[in-house]
């Protein structure tokens, strides 16, 4: 979902690229909730709309809920939302924009401060060192629109850094490599190491790793 932004905000073409906001604050969040709420499964996102691109797997996500008229938070969106007939009248130059560009079945909005979580990129190092903080937590602000019976159906972002695309490997394909039938398990002895040295060199000549010592290690740590 979303799009590659090209543009940095610094430049007008940002502004008129629908790529660079394509991703709606509605989405992100029915992608939270799916994904991570309810079938406990992470996915991938680039956090900010712009040039650099960094696909980082998010695994936690937390919404907190406000009116836009008092500022007060609220429990559920539900009890934070107002209708959309006040905002055509308010002195906020936002609201009465979200107010002219609202979906044809939007009957009130709500706002939502969201939080998620992602792996953070460290650099590989070779001692034993305690890292506790390999994640990253982004905060986005936006306003949704909710229909008559609470679905979500459109929003718009109020701050100006927010999530650029998202994507997920399908679970029916199977990730693997070159030399990934030739080397099915690895039990982490030196011995198995040297025999398949020449694989796993086949493998990284295509910028591969071996899949199987990649499950060894992914074991060995948890």
């Amino acid at each position: 979902m979303g799009g590659r932004c090209n543009f940095t905000r610094a430049q007008s073409d940002w502004y008129n690229d629908p790529k660079c906001r394509s991703l709606n604050p509605a989405s992100v969040i029915i992608t939270l909730g799916n994904m991570i709420g309810k079938l406990r499964k992470n996915f991938v996102l680039d956090p900010n709309a712009d040039p650099e691109i960094w696909n980082e797997t998010v695994y936690s996500y937390e919404l907190r809920y406000y009116n836009v008229f008092n500022n007060r938070f609220y429990k559920s969106a539900v009890d934070a939302k107002v209708p959309v007939s006040k905002l055509r009248n308010s002195s906020n130059l936002f609201l009465r924009k979200v107010a002219a560009n609202i979906h044809g079945k939007t009957t009130h909005i709500v706002g939502v401060v969201m939080r998620f979580s992602y792996a953070q990129n460290n650099d590989l190092r070779w001692d034993v060192v305690s890292n506790p903080d390999s994640y990253r937590t982004k905060g986005v602000d936006a306003i949704v629109e909710l229909d008559a019976f609470n679905n979500l159906v459109g929003g718009e972002w109020k701050t100006n850094s927010y999530p650029n695309f998202m994507w997920r490997f399908d679970d029916k394909f199977k990730i693997g490599g070159v030399s990934d039938r030739y080397v099915t398990s690895f039990n982490g002895s030196l011995s198995q190491l040297r025999s398949i040295t020449n694989y796993a060199r086949n493998a990284s000549s295509k910028g591969q790793v071996l899949k199987a010592i990649v499950q060894y290690l992914i074991n060995a740590s948890s």
